[in-house]
C-alpha cells in the first residue's frame, strides 16, 4: 500500500511523462494511412456481400474509440477533464477524416468499375424505317387511334456488353422492355456491382429513347 507521500510522487513523476504529440505531421500520416486501409477494407467488404446477398440488409455498427486507461491512483479531475477533452478532438478530427477519405474511395471505385464496364448499342431497326412506318401508317389509319411507337416486342437494339471478367454478352432490347428489369437480370447474369447495375440501367433508358423518340 503506498502512503501518501509515495502517491504525490508517482503523480509527480507521471505528469512529467512525455507524451505523443497528435498534431505532429507524421502522427498525422500514420493516422491517415491507417484510416485509409480501414476504409477501403469496409469498402471491398459491404461491397462483396451486397453482391452476394442483394435481398439482405446488414448494418454495420460503428465502434468507438478507445480511451487510454489510467489508475486511480495517478487520476485527478485536472488530468481527467484535459484528457477528455483531447480525446474528444482527436475523435471528431478522425471521424472528419474517415469521411473525407471514404468518399474519395467511393468516388475512385465508382470510376473503376465504369471503366471496367464497356457497352455499345447496335441498331437493329433504323430510325427512318420506324419514320417511314409511322407515316404510312397515318395515311392508313385514324389518326385518333396511331401513337408514334414500334410494334409491340419488336426489336430495337442489340447490346453488347462486356463484363468484369471480359467476357462478350449479348442482350436484344426491345421496344416495350423495361429498363430496370433488364439491367436486373444481367447485373445478376453478369454479377456486377450496385453502381454499375444503375449505369447499365441508364444507358438501356437513354437508347430507348433516342429510338422511341420519333
Amino acid at each position: 500500500m503506498l502512503s501518501v507521500v509515495e502517491r504525490n510522487n508517482v503523480k509527480a513523476e507521471s505528469s512529467n511523462v512525455p507524451r505523443l504529440n497528435m498534431n505532429h505531421g507524421f502522427i498525422k500520416s500514420i493516422v491517415r494511412n491507417q484510416i485509409d486501409r480501414d476504409e477501403y477494407d469496409k469498402l471491398v467488404s459491404e461491397r462483396s456481400v451486397a453482391t452476394s446477398y442483394r435481398h439482405l440488409e446488414r448494418s454495420r455498427k460503428t465502434c468507438d474509440p478507445l480511451l487510454l486507461y489510467i489508475p486511480p491512483h495517478l487520476r485527478s479531475i485536472n488530468v481527467k477533464t484535459t484528457k477528455n477533452e483531447e480525446n474528444s478532438n482527436v475523435k471528431n478530427e478522425k471521424e472528419k477524416l474517415r469521411k473525407e477519405i471514404r468518399q474519395r474511395l467511393m468516388e475512385q471505385m465508382a470510376k473503376e468499375e465504369h471503366e471496367r464496364l464497356q457497352m455499345t448499342a447496335e441498331t437493329m431497326i433504323p430510325s427512318s424505317v420506324l419514320v417511314k412506318r409511322n407515316a404510312d401508317t397515318k395515311r392508313h389509319s385514324d389518326p385518333a387511334t396511331i401513337t408514334a411507337t414500334p410494334v409491340r416486342n419488336e426489336p430495337l437494339f442489340k447490346l453488347n456488353i462486356r463484363g468484369q471478367d471480359g467476357n462478350p454478352v449479348e442482350q436484344i432490347v426491345h421496344a416495350n422492355d423495361n429498363s430496370a428489369r433488364v439491367a436486373k437480370a444481367l447485373t445478376q447474369q453478369l454479377e456486377l456491382t450496385d453502381n454499375q447495375c444503375r449505369l447499365l440501367r441508364n444507358r438501356i433508358e437513354e437508347e430507348l429513347e433516342k429510338r422511341l423518340a420519333i
